[in-house]
C-alpha cells in the first residue's frame, strides 16, 4: 500500500461513527472492535516510524554522498518534526481507545507525514 494510502487508512481509523454504529448494535462488541482495531493501528504507527527512521538514513546517505553538509540540521529538524507527529498520532490514539477527546489536528499531522516520507536529498 502507498504510504499516503496507508496514513489517511490510520487516520480513518479513529473515525467515532464507526465505533458509534457498532455501538448501538451491541456495546459488548464495540468495545472489543475498538481495542483490536487500536492494536492494528498502534502497530501501523510503529511501522510508519519504521519508513520515518528508513527515510531519515536514505535522505542522509544522499546528502553524504552529496558532500552538502550544510543541509544535515534541515533533515535532523524534519526527521524531530516527524517523530513529533508520530508521537501525536500515537497520543490520539490512545486517547481515542479510552474514548476521551482527541485534540489533535490528524490531518495536520498526516501531511506532515507523507511530506517527510515523499522526500528525496538530492545526490548530486
Amino acid at each position: 500500500m502507498v504510504k499516503g494510502d496507508r496514513l489517511g487508512t490510520l487516520i480513518r481509523m479513529l473515525d467515532p461513527e464507526d465505533y458509534r454504529y457498532i455501538g448501538t448494535q451491541d456495546s459488548g462488541i464495540e468495545a472489543r472492535f475498538r481495542r483490536r482495531r487500536m492494536k492494528i493501528y498502534r502497530r501501523a504507527l510503529r511501522g510508519i516510524a519504521s519508513d520515518a527512521l528508513g527515510s531519515y538514513q536514505a535522505q542522509l546517505s544522499n546528502i553524504n554522498a552529496a558532500g552538502a553538509w550544510r543541509r544535515y540540521p534541515r533533515l535532523v529538524g524534519r526527521t524531530a518534526s516527524s517523530f513529533v507527529a508520530i508521537g501525536k498520532l500515537w497520543m490520539a490514539g490512545t486517547l481515542f481507545r479510552f474514548r476521551l477527546p482527541v485534540p489533535v489536528d490528524l490531518a495536520a499531522q498526516r501531511d506532515r507525514l507523507e511530506k517527510f516520507l515523499a522526500l528525496e536529498a538530492p545526490s548530486a
